[in-house]
């Protein structure tokens, strides 16, 4: 049986540059394809983050305006009460609205609450690096740290704020008010005039001091808290300004 030999020649060269340009250009084509893949998962990412961010901020904006209306509302009424408390005789009057005035500046909700679900993904995830526009970045950052600021206003109000009521505690009635409201928004403290006017028959004053001292302590404690919530109006307002210009520039950029 006759056997047949096939002959090899040896490649030229210009094969093996060929050959190695198509593996180079294999390999560069799958880098290209993996390295797009993962730009667009992390453009994907940054719009998520965007988004998130104004759904975040605008949330902030509604309760900074609900807040800031409780403070003017805080502020006037700490004003009116102090005016009262500094007089030398109480009419029955002055003792309803004393009494009414000092349990509105204690219910009524002031303290800020940020949500900060999506600046805390940014900071634990290291996601500040897939936001693109340095504008928004530096924006963002600065919001978090008037966030910081207001948190320590808030504190110095809320150290105010408790003084106050035990302030309050060591002068007034509390056992004379009774709620009415089935939800927070409609919760409200009334005064129960009859069980005050109890009260004052039993003991002989609308108060459990009727030392003057003591009035004019919690009357310096009122004004001190209300000078503390002044600043937090202040500071408070201008972050909603920051907020509000936040929210425009990101949404330009989602838009874009």
């Amino acid at each position: 049986m006759e056997v047949h030999h096939h002959s090899h020649h040896p490649k030229k060269w210009k094969e093996y540059v060929s050959e190695f340009f198509m593996l180079f250009m294999a390999v560069f084509a799958g880098f290209l394809a993996e390295s797009y893949l993962e730009y667009r998962a992390e453009r994907h990412k940054e719009h998520d983050y965007l988004v998130g961010l104004v759904t975040d901020l605008k949330l902030d904006s509604t309760d900074m305006s609900y807040k800031m209306k409780n403070m003017e509302e805080l502020v006037d009424t700490g004003m009116s009460v102090s005016k009262v408390l500094t007089k030398n005789n109480f009419s029955k009057e002055d003792v309803y609205q004393i009494y009414r005035n000092t349990i509105f500046l204690e219910t009524k909700d002031c303290f800020l609450q940020f949500a900060n679900g999506t600046i805390d993904q940014l900071r634990n995830a290291g996601g500040f690096r897939l936001i693109q526009n340095k504008e928004i970045n530096e924006k963002i950052k600065d919001y978090m740290l008037d966030q910081g600021r207001l948190s320590n206003q808030t504190e110095l109000f809320r150290i105010e704020w408790t003084n106050s009521k035990h302030q309050k505690l060591n002068l007034l009635h509390t056992y004379v008010f009774y709620t009415k409201g089935e939800t927070f928004q409609d919760l409200k403290f009334i005064l129960n005039e009859p069980i005050l006017d109890e009260f004052k028959k039993s003991t002989g004053s609308y108060f459990l001091s009727n030392d003057r001292k003591d009035f004019l302590r919690y009357t310096n404690s009122i004004v001190s808290q209300i000078g503390y919530l002044k600043v937090y109006k202040i500071m408070t307002k201008l972050q909603q300004q920051k907020a509000t210009a936040l929210i425009q520039l990101i949404q330009k950029e989602i838009n874009h």
